[in-house]
């Protein structure tokens, strides 16, 4: 639903032959080109914010076309899923939430292994070093 107000009379009356169905039609081509981009999720999450994007290319339309209307809102009807196809919808999204959990615990467990063997590995490289350098004085010891 568009909310809007008449701003300029004269160009509303005279310089556009029909202001209102200009605004249907404008407004029609906006919604299709700003929800066109964006995945059913997004429709559905984020009304606001495609209400918002629209109503700002929206205006800047009118005002190309100077059409003497100012657009206060866009309201977006509350989208939902068609009933034959909600369970598969359902289904992808509990894919998508799993995939995302399954992401989240590799980098969990890889911020714990890999600290854990880089740390195992310096303790090894420094006894490796110190036995060696033991041998060495040893040796040296040994030598003298």
């Amino acid at each position: 639903m568009v909310q809007y107000r008449i701003k300029d009379p004269y160009k509303f009356l005279f310089k556009v032959q029909n202001a209102q169905r200009l605004l249907l039609d404008m407004s029609e081509a906006t919604m299709r080109l700003v929800v066109g981009d964006r995945s059913i999720n997004e429709v559905i999450t984020k009304r606001d914010e495609i209400a918002v994007e629209a109503r700002e290319l929206l205006q800047k339309e009118m005002d190309e076309a100077e059409s003497g209307i100012h657009v206060v809102t866009i309201e977006m009807k509350r989208t939902n899923v068609p009933v034959p196809v909600q369970p598969s919808f359902n289904e992808v999204n509990q894919a998508v939430q799993e995939k995302e959990q399954m992401i989240y615990q590799a980098k969990e467990d890889y911020n714990k292994a890999i600290p854990a063997a880089k740390g195992e590995a310096e303790r090894t490289i420094k006894a490796g070093e110190g036995y060696a350098l033991d041998r060495v004085n040893r040796a040296k010891g040994d030598a003298s």
